[in-house]
């Protein structure tokens, strides 16, 4: 994994997909080397090489620039092992999101995922590593209709609303995006995101099982380690504010605490499409948002929990992240 390998079971219901004949078939795995796998389990890896080639084969033969969205929206959640029983177990669709995002480079390496609240909205933004080349766009479209696609087969107790923001042009066949995700697609803008309420992120989800969950992420941790995943900058971050709670990190904390310069942890989470000061405000307006309407706590309590002084610097914080004052949540 740690050269990008992708599960091969990809390449087969990207192959079916594309080909209706076996002739088809042939000539959507051209060159790609994995000929000899079609009839074998559905084990086993493709480098990106390979997994390039064949997104490109697949949109030659089939005609269809939209081929890999469709292909997403095939594959089932179980094909995911571990990492779907993390999700529909999971206690909250918030926590189901947060550990796809986490665990989805088991699957997807090439492909960085992570959560961002922004106003009343959780974003669950995609940035795409360039090994890709020209088919970074078709990578994307498979992931977003696997994530989109499956979202029903959560469980949420409640509706939820989601809608996609792509940074592409809009194209032709924008249409085919909603009808395919059955949901509201835009283009034009700033990310590539799932945009969700934020609200909904409290939405317990009905096969949620404390057991289950637990086991499938101790498997998906292990499986991590043993293909010597390391963690992304964005995560240790996050640890040191955890292991630091109490205490507001600065920028220089948190590289010292790295064993880095403050220049180099910037420049390491930039890579990420990151910055340290909305990495932190992310942090700490979840951390907020959790004790003022979750534990009922005071604003006052919650500031000095965070690590401010001064209570008048929290609520001017917290009115900048969610575009109004703590006392919405708070009546002590």
């Amino acid at each position: 994994m740690t050269e990008l390998e992708i599960p091969i079971i990809y390449s087969r219901i990207i192959s079916s997909m594309a080909a209706r004949t076996p002739a088809a078939v042939r000539e959507v795995l051209r060159g790609t080397g994995l000929d000899q796998n079609l009839g074998k389990s559905l084990g086993g890896y493709m480098s990106i090489v390979q997994y390039a080639q064949l997104l490109r084969n697949a949109s030659f033969v089939s005609g269809d620039a939209l081929i890999a969205l469709k292909a997403g929206t095939h594959i089932p959640l179980s094909v995911h092992g571990p990492l779907s029983i993390a999700a529909t177990s999971s206690p909250t669709l918030g926590i189901a999101l947060k550990t796809l995002a986490h665990y989805t480079k088991l699957r997807s390496p090439f492909c960085g995922i992570r959560l961002k609240q922004d106003a009343g909205n959780m974003l669950m933004l995609f940035n795409m590593q360039s090994v890709l080349g020209d088919q970074s766009e078709a990578a994307l479209d498979f992931i977003l209709a696997n994530i989109g696609h499956n979202l029903p087969n959560f469980g949420c107790r409640l509706p939820v609303v989601v809608k996609l923001e792509l940074s592409r042009p809009k194209p032709d066949n924008a249409r085919e995006y909603k009808q395919l995700l059955g949901c509201d697609v835009t283009f034009d803008q700033s990310r590539d995101a799932f945009v969700f309420d934020a609200e909904d992120m409290d939405i317990e989800l009905l096969g949620a099982n404390e057991k289950a969950f637990a086991k499938s992420v101790d498997q998906l941790r292990r499986i991590s380690s043993s293909l010597n995943l390391s963690d992304t900058t964005e995560d240790s971050v996050l640890n040191i504010f955890i292991k630091n709670t109490g205490h507001l990190c600065t920028l220089e904390d948190v590289a010292q605490d790295m064993l880095t310069t403050p220049r180099t942890l910037q420049r390491r989470l930039r890579a990420e499409a990151l910055s340290f000061q909305s990495l932190r405000d992310n942090w700490l307006s979840q951390q907020a948002r959790n004790h003022l309407e979750q534990d009922g706590l005071s604003v006052e309590v919650t500031a000095t929990l965070l690590g401010y002084s001064d209570t008048a610097n929290f609520r001017r914080s917290f009115k900048r992240w969610f575009g109004y004052p703590p006392g919405r949540y708070s009546k002590k």
